[in-house]
């Protein structure tokens, strides 16, 4: 099944007041936000749950990125891993700790090394953190709000990964810089 990557003329109707909003924050419409466009919820939904997580959340920009790549990793969604790791290095997230990242690596930065972590372990254990896995991401630093944010971020993040996978959403020139395969796995 092919699907279209709108503009802001041929999208649905009732998705352009968001379109409007995601193009003024961003400067441009992404290929993400124009496929997404397909549905006026599903992209209402995202615009509300990343702006509520970027506006009220307490984790730096630098660690929201690094729960996207994580989780975008985990879930092999090319799309993802390269916009987030452009925008991680934006937000100054330390090059060594994204190439880690992006390769489900260690970092020695025990607190960020933790984030990856419980990123990953949501998704790949589909939400169930077991007590010792909850408290060894508090002990590395965090809180129980901000494992909730996490939690929050992998949900952003398995919507927008599920979406591109199933549309095969074309990365946008602006985050070629930091294309991803799932070839560069080191597992």
């Amino acid at each position: 099944m092919n699907f279209p990557v709108h503009t802001p003329q041929s999208a649905p109707s009732e998705a352009k007041d968001t379109l409007d909003k995601v193009i003024q924050a961003w400067g441009f419409l992404p290929n993400l936000g124009a496929v997404i466009a397909e549905s006026p919820a599903a992209l209402e939904l995202l615009w509300v749950g990343y702006a509520a997580l970027t506006s009220k959340g307490t984790l730096t920009a630098a660690e929201q990125q690094l729960i996207a790549v994580a989780a975008s990793r985990e879930n092999q969604c090319a799309y993802c891993v390269a916009a987030h790791s452009t925008m991680a290095l934006g937000a100054k997230l330390a090059p060594d700790v994204l190439r880690a990242v992006r390769g489900g690596q260690a970092t020695t930065d025990r607190k960020l090394a933790a984030l990856r972590l419980v990123a990953e372990r949501l998704v790949r254990q589909r939400g169930a953190l077991s007590p010792t896995e909850q408290q060894d991401f508090v002990d590395a630093g965090y809180t129980r709000g901000q494992l909730l944010e996490v939690i929050g971020w992998v949900a952003i993040k398995t919507l927008t990964n599920y979406v591109n996978h199933v549309a095969e959403t074309p990365v946008d020139d602006q985050w070629l810089g930091q294309a991803w395969s799932v070839s560069e796995e080191k597992h």
